[in-house]
């Protein structure tokens, strides 16, 4: 057989390239169909094969009762706890172990010829492999409303469904319980801090109590009650001093009488005649100005003591203790009293020297002489209670800033038994609300159903994959029988190879018995064979559309037949703790 030349298959124009593709599909028809339609039922039937995926889901909403939504700021940190966890929560594998044990599940292994394994690791490795195709997805629906969709993805999912909706309810549940328990142990502990508070504050209070009990003046209270009293003593001690000096006054003209009384008494004949007085005795009025100027002062002092908080050592204190000295030693050299002189001299008094005048007198001058001690023991008994005050308010001066420091800690004690009251009240309203059910509400927005249609491999992706291989291997096994043919196709490619020119050409000579295989070949066994191959695609595919989209509906027919059943499979196999789907 002769070999031709490339330059026999170079393409000249567009109709001589689309002539020979024509030439190369009549010719060789019968290399792109029967590879075609093989391959592609090959496909169909291999596609059985391919591990089916299954999808459950279910989904709830979750969203904040309009009651707690309007209660203002409140308390929602439990529900951002529980939100936040929402993921790892629905992952704890004790969930899906209860959720299993509730179920009983796995059942699986029950009459097969599997080696007996505890239900606890049966049911653990299960679980692992349920939270391995696990999936969380979490929608906002507005600002106080979200939708949680939980999704199983597998390969068999026969249990897909009830394992969902126990797990959805015991999270729903748990959920609820936790949102109280959140609120419940953070009021717990305010409450604990606020009592703890409130023990400092007391102890405090104590101690501040017992400041003011022992160093009288160390307060504000206290001090300006002392103040108080030690003005109303001031006057007091003046008005004393005033009455001592008119006391005085008066006993001293009582002696007198007396002393002349007597002496006409000793002289029964003798009238004594003397002149009226032509001077009174009067209480000094510098020392009233004294006095006014002295409580001026010591009322200057305490302000500055009590109000100002100034030391012993500030230069203002120690100028008015000066001036208070001065004040004082001025008051002692002063006299009480001083004379006056009157207008005009009353008429002359004749004394009378009669018996019962000098007696009188004596009694009037004894009478004088215990009104005098009288005042005076009041007056000591009022010096010694202003200097007693005064001794209080220099202790309680000195206890100022131990006191001061104990004011300060109880207010900020105070402060801190607030500020943890202020946290438990609007834990009280929001569980108040949780427990009349008007707070986070939780709807089931889907329950998940039986899935008889795997999500994975779409049928229509298959079988389309399918045809496009089988269409790829009959492209591929046309051009390489048309390459793969080395005949001659005409007389000129015969001339061309042995290179001297071709006189005539003789065409095959076709016998009777040729004519009639042929024709049995193209009216029988052609269209036979291709209608055994049409048939056989349209059956696989068929079959493979079927395992694609109803695989469940083809397990009692694929369990009868033993053959098909040890080539076709559509569970997951058999492992050391799960094994294939219910039948």
């Amino acid at each position: 057989m002769f070999e031709h030349h490339a330059d026999e298959f170079t393409v000249t124009d567009l109709r001589h390239t689309l002539g020979e593709a024509w030439r190369i599909v009549r010719n060789r028809r019968r290399w792109l169909i029967v590879p075609f339609l093989l391959v592609t039922s090959g496909a169909f039937g291999l596609s059985m094969l391919w591990p089916r995926s299954y999808s459950v889901s279910t989904s709830f909403d979750r969203r904040r009762d309009l009651v707690l939504a309007n209660m203002g700021k409140g308390w929602t940190d439990a529900v951002e706890s529980v939100r936040a966890t929402m993921a790892s929560d629905l992952r704890r594998p004790a969930l899906w172990i209860s959720a299993l044990a509730a179920l009983d599940l796995p059942l699986r292994n029950a009459g097969r010829d599997v080696p007996a394994t505890p239900i606890a690791a049966r049911r653990s490795a299960y679980a692992a492999r349920l939270l391995s195709e696990f999936n969380v997805a979490i929608d906002e629906l507005g600002t106080d409303a979200e939708r949680v969709t939980l999704s199983l993805s597998g390969r068999d999912a026969t249990d897909y469904p009830a394992v969902l909706t126990r797990v959805r309810d015991a999270y729903i549940r748990e959920a609820q319980q936790r949102m109280n328990g959140v609120l419940v142990e953070v009021r717990d502990f305010f409450e604990k801090q606020a009592a703890e508070a409130q023990r400092k504050c007391d102890a405090i209070e104590q101690q501040v109590a017992q400041m003011i009990c022992d160093y009288p003046g160390v307060d504000d209270a206290s001090a300006e009650t002392i103040q108080r009293e030690l003005q109303k003593l001031h006057d007091e001690d003046a008005s004393l001093r005033n009455e001592i000096n008119g006391v005085e006054g008066k006993i001293a003209e009582a002696r007198t009488a007396y002393d002349e009384a007597t002496a006409a008494k000793a002289n029964p004949t003798m009238r004594a005649v003397r002149p009226a007085a032509s001077q009174t005795v009067v209480p000094n009025p510098h020392v009233a100005r004294l006095v006014a100027d002295l409580d001026t002062v010591q009322r200057d002092l305490s302000e500055a003591r009590q109000v100002r908080r100034m030391t012993e050592e500030h230069p203002t204190v120690i100028a008015l203790r000066e001036k208070i000295d001065a004040i004082q030693i001025a008051l002692s050299k002063t006299p009480a009293t001083i004379a006056v002189p009157v207008a005009s001299a009353p008429p002359t008094v004749q004394v009378d020297a009669g018996d019962d005048e000098p007696l009188r007198l004596q009694r009037t001058l004894a009478g004088l002489t215990r009104r005098r001690a009288a005042l005076e023991q009041r007056r000591a008994d009022v010096l010694g209670r202003i200097d007693a005050l005064h001794a209080e308010q220099v202790e309680a001066a000195a206890q100022k800033p131990t006191f001061a420091s104990l004011e300060s800690q109880l207010a900020a004690a105070r402060g801190e038994v607030a500020v943890w009251k202020q946290n438990i009240e609007p834990i009280n309203r929001v569980l108040t609300v949780q427990h009349g059910n008007r707070g986070v509400l939780f709807s089931i927005a889907k329950n998940p159903a039986t899935v008889v249609t795997p999500t994975s491999p779409a049928a229509k992706t298959a079988l389309t994959f399918c045809l496009v291989v089988g269409v790829v291997v009959g492209l591929a096994s046309m051009l390489l029988s048309e390459v793969a043919d080395r005949s001659f196709r005409s007389v000129g490619q015969i001339g061309k190879a042995i290179g001297v020119p071709v006189l005539e050409a003789i065409d095959e000579i076709v016998t009777q018995a040729d004519r009639r295989r042929k024709l049995l070949q193209r009216v029988v066994v052609l269209p036979a064979m291709y209608a055994v191959l049409v048939l056989t695609l349209v059956g696989s595919g068929a079959l493979a559309y079927r395992t694609l989209t109803r695989p469940a509906q083809l397990r009692p027919a694929i369990a009868a037949a033993p053959i098909i059943a040890g080539q076709l499979t559509f569970a997951e196999p058999v492992g050391d703790a799960v094994t294939p789907g219910h039948d």
